[in-house]
């Protein structure tokens, strides 16, 4: 896949859509065929996929909450300790 002459950068999402593409293909040419075993094999197929895919949802998810439980406590320290910093350094000498 190109962008503007220049190979895409690989992602989940262009891997999804090529797959996508490529199972639309098999379910048309089973259709064709009358295949019973083809399309339960498929089926399995994209059921992986999409169970993977639910993965990848819960695991961006189960991160967002460790950053926000964090980030009250580590700003308000960090703040601090530069506050301090910053007023020793600029502290007026009598």
């Amino acid at each position: 896949m190109t962008v503007g002459g220049v190979p895409a950068k690989p992602s989940y999402e262009n891997d999804r859509k090529i797959r996508i593409e490529t199972w639309d293909a098999q379910l048309k040419e089973l259709a064709s065929k009358n295949d019973s075993s083809g399309a339960a094999t498929l089926k399995t197929l994209i059921d992986a996929e999409l169970a993977f895919a639910e993965l990848r949802i819960k695991v961006r998810q189960a991160g967002h909450p460790k950053v926000t439980a964090w980030l009250p406590v580590i700003l308000p320290t960090l703040g601090a300790i530069l506050g301090a910093i910053l007023g020793g350094l600029l502290r007026v000498k009598p």
